[in-house]
């Protein structure tokens, strides 16, 4: 095989999207570059297979047409923030539906707990009044007793805390196998467990069980975004319920890596140097889901991060992507500054980068101390 047969190989093994014609022109010209000894022929046929992909898929001399995932954030003034969202709020909007009342308490029955005073409000999730949800709670204060938030369909629980939960008692000593079995036994009554999901994490502190699940993945990449928890005690066999949280959704892109590992550590090193003329090296690279952010937009844009001086809210798409994780520690003697400015700030503080491996991206990261 010559150095043009190498280089259509090449090509055609490129992850880009090809519709199904198009994979059969491929295979088909193959197939007759085997059975003819005419490479000429085998040229032809690789070279108009390729320009037809090159058309449909935006491929030019092997580059791929990206869809860019960042944008500017939009600016809103905290004081216009909270003057525009106070009249949104619908966090004490009292529900008087049956149907709802009962559902919810309902759950509280499965969770064990019997209240005489119930409150039962619709809310919403400011600024966006399309996220609304049912809450159940047990006490005027949002501080004690019992909180259960829904959403509006009542199926599905968001949250529920027991700010009565004691831990003081000594709770029974059981293994993780059966902290996962009695998790699993209320979760599911309450349709929250999910085989899609995993244990991704266990803490037992005085027998003070904390299980978190993260949804399994292809790319055996934990997605902290796409979870649910709990924490209990179990008690003379009973499952006292501390906490839960579910965190179920959608928004992981899944985004294909076309970004290689040598490609992110140059974006990250020369925007890196626009920051810092301060020695530094790449301490961590890895693969991992995070959600977009503004830390390194404001670094570029000279907003201060140090303090709250700013007074804009900075929002941007909720947007939870592939990437490459890239942490910048700085050579310095003292590693952990008080920094004074913002300037020192970016001169001398160690970063974590988060690179989109699809688009090449910096789409957020944070700070990270050397023991971070």
């Amino acid at each position: 095989m010559n150095n043009f047969e190498n280089k259509i190989e090449k090509i055609l093994k490129k992850e880009v999207s090809k519709p199904e014609k198009y994979k059969y022109a491929i295979n088909n010209a193959l197939l007759k570059r085997e059975k003819r000894n005419n490479l000429k022929n085998f040229y032809k046929i690789a070279t108009i297979t390729c320009c037809c992909i090159f058309a449909i898929t935006g491929v030019v001399g092997a580059t791929y047409t990206i869809t860019k995932i960042w944008k500017e954030p939009q600016t809103v003034d905290s004081s216009e923030y909270v003057n525009k969202t106070e009249g949104e709020n619908t966090w004490h909007e009292p529900v008087t539906n049956k149907v709802v009342e009962k559902n919810l308490e309902n759950y509280l029955k499965t969770l064990g707990i019997t209240s005489s005073s119930t409150i039962i409000e619709k809310g919403n999730n400011l600024p966006k009044a399309e996220d609304e949800f049912y809450l159940l709670r047990t006490n005027a204060d949002y501080n004690k007793g019992i909180l259960l938030c829904t959403d509006l369909s009542g199926q599905k629980i968001l949250y529920f805390i027991n700010n009565e939960f004691d831990e003081n008692i000594i709770y029974d000593e059981i293994s993780k196998d059966i902290a996962l079995q009695k998790a699993k036994e209320i979760l599911t009554q309450l349709n929250i467990w999910d085989d899609n999901y995993e244990l991704y994490s266990s803490d037992n502190r005085n027998n003070i069980w904390v299980l978190d699940f993260y949804r399994k993945s292809e790319t055996q990449i934990n997605n902290k975004y796409d979870s649910y928890s709990i924490s209990f005690g179990v008690s003379n066999n009973k499952i006292n319920v501390q906490r839960i949280l579910n965190e179920k959704n959608d928004l992981y892109s899944n985004n294909p890596i076309t970004i290689s590992q040598e490609e992110a550590i140059n974006i990250v090193t020369e925007k890196e140097k626009e920051f810092s003329d301060v020695d530094f090296d790449i301490t961590l690279f890895e693969k991992g889901i995070e959600r977009m952010n503004t830390y390194i937009y404001k670094l570029e844009n000279n907003i201060n991060i140090i303090n709250s001086v700013d007074d804009n809210i900075y929002q941007i798409d909720d947007v939870i992507r592939n990437v490459w994780i890239i942490k910048v520690e700085h050579k310095k003697e003292n590693d952990f500054l008080e920094y004074d400015s913002l300037e020192n700030y970016k001169k001398y503080a160690d970063k974590y980068y988060y690179v989109d491996v699809t688009t090449g991206e910096i789409i957020g990261g944070k700070y990270g101390s050397p023991n971070n």
